[in-house]
């Protein structure tokens, strides 16, 4: 049973980052359909890596430059997987004007300007935002934001269907089947992140999830559920969304 849950703790962190890892052998489609349980141990994993980055950076340089410097950091580790959604996500629901026609673009690898747009703003809501939070709250905020971003994207998985016309999207989903105690095992590997939290700033988790229904209400009505691209955009609205939150919840204390 332990050599199972590495196992797909293992295939997790292949397909969600870039860090160099052994290829698997005879992966089946159960480890596809249940390693997704394990996304939130990726923003673990991820957002402590950048925190810490950021905290060493800072007795080095200015708060503005370490920001910098850990957002790329993150997206390093990653592989930009998660901006490339947003951006095809974007480019689709921009775009687009029928379910088959906003799959055809987000497929599509080149950059349209909705991505652009969106993309842009992402990052500079992200860096301005955490430039204007307190230096000792940056590192807390950046994991917790990596930890719930990724539980929200889990969540979508469990409450939406996996859709997409044919088998050729560049960001394919881990799974298309995420039950009750995949989703729960993600959520027991989450919850633990709000202990980091100051009282002040929890309910920013609940407020994080504003933007993330907006979209799923988008997903439903345009394509009838949620693609490989779309759970990327989840985790940076989401992520972006709580950046927000926290720094709101701190102006109005």
């Amino acid at each position: 049973m332990i050599k199972r849950q590495l196992q797909l703790i293992h295939y997790a962190l292949m397909f969600y980052t870039r860090i160099p890892l052994p290829s698997l052998s005879n992966v089946d489609q159960s480890t596809q359909d249940h390693a997704s349980r394990y996304f939130p141990l990726v923003g673990w994993l991820v957002g402590s890596t950048t925190a810490l980055a950021f905290i060493l950076l800072s007795h080095i340089f200015s708060q503005e430059l370490s920001i910098l410097l850990v957002i790329l950091l993150g997206i390093y580790m990653t592989g930009a997987f998660h901006e490339d959604g947003l951006a095809d996500t974007c480019d689709g629901l921009g775009g687009g004007w029928s379910q088959e026609h906003i799959l055809n673009i987000m497929k599509d690898s080149r950059l349209g300007t909705y991505g652009a747009v969106g993309l842009f703003f992402a990052l500079a809501l992200k860096v301005i935002a955490l430039m204007q939070l307190p230096a000792d709250y940056v590192p807390v905020v950046i994991l917790v934001a990596h930890v719930f971003s990724r539980w929200y994207s889990v969540l979508v998985m469990r409450m939406m269907q996996y859709v997409r016309l044919d088998e050729t999207s560049k960001a394919k989903p881990i799974t298309k089947r995420f039950g009750n105690k995949d989703f729960s095992i993600a959520t027991v590997l989450s919850f633990p992140a709000l202990i980091l939290l100051p009282p002040n700033t929890i309910i920013a988790v609940v407020l994080m999830g504003l933007p993330v229904y907006y979209l799923a209400i988008k997903l439903k009505r345009w394509l009838g559920g949620y693609t490989g691209d779309a759970l990327g955009a989840i985790q940076q609205i989401s992520e972006i969304g709580f950046l927000l939150a926290v720094l709101a919840l701190l102006r109005l204390a």
